[in-house]
């Protein structure tokens, strides 16, 4: 590698990550809040409880990630649903759910790398600062190709394009509804304005109380 590309390098995955963590940000605010604490636990660690700590968040923001994106409606009938904190089958379920879209076999496995990974970091009382490093690392790229591959899934779904939802937010339920209140009538009692909005039948969310 000639000085200029070892010079590049650091910037290029900087701009990628600082792209994309903007993106998960938007979307998913409490995993970019979980990945960015096991950062800032990275930058200030110097014991292997530290570094342990990092393994742990990068878990956390796994198991997070894996709940925003995963519904109950996505286990086959008669299959027993995955427990709480099961992140590593709920994405696997959701990825599925999406049937073969490109990468998604490549990120099955990285995905199982990267929980296996994180677990170790966490429960290894030898742990040390490059084994939290390469947890971070692994967790956030992991984490923000899955989002990228979610959106490419979602993004042309009825919901997604007009409410920018494919699930309850409240459930996790995909068995959603439009309707439609009216605000304003005229004086023959015609409707003369009125708002679409989603809602779900399983539970009492709506898109007009957001």
């Amino acid at each position: 590698m000639t000085d200029q590309a070892e010079s590049a390098a650091p910037a290029a995955f900087a701009d990628y990550a600082q792209q994309r963590l903007g993106q998960l940000k938007e979307r998913y605010p409490e995993v970019h809040e979980k990945l960015l604490s096991a950062l800032d636990e990275l930058s200030n660690a110097d014991s292997a409880e530290d570094y342990q700590d990092v393994g742990l968040r990068c878990r956390d923001a796994i198991i997070l990630f894996a709940d925003a994106i995963y519904s109950p409606d996505f286990v086959a009938e008669g299959e027993d649903p995955p427990k709480d904190g099961d992140a590593k089958t709920r994405i696997e379920l959701t990825l599925k759910h999406f049937g073969r879209l490109a990468g998604t076999d490549t990120l099955r496995d990285l995905v199982r790398s990267c929980w296996a990974y994180s677990m170790r970091v966490q429960h290894n009382i030898g742990s040390t600062s490059d084994d939290a490093q390469r947890a971070a690392l692994l967790t956030t790229v992991t984490i923000i190709e899955l989002a990228i591959l979610v959106e490419e899934a979602t993004k042309n779904t009825a919901w997604m394009e007009q409410y920018g939802v494919y699930k309850c937010p409240t459930c996790g339920s995909s068995d959603l509804y439009e309707d439609t209140v009216v605000d304003d009538f005229d004086a023959s009692g015609f409707p003369r304005w009125h708002r679409d909005y989603l809602s779900c039948r399983q539970c009492p969310w709506s898109s007009l109380f957001k």
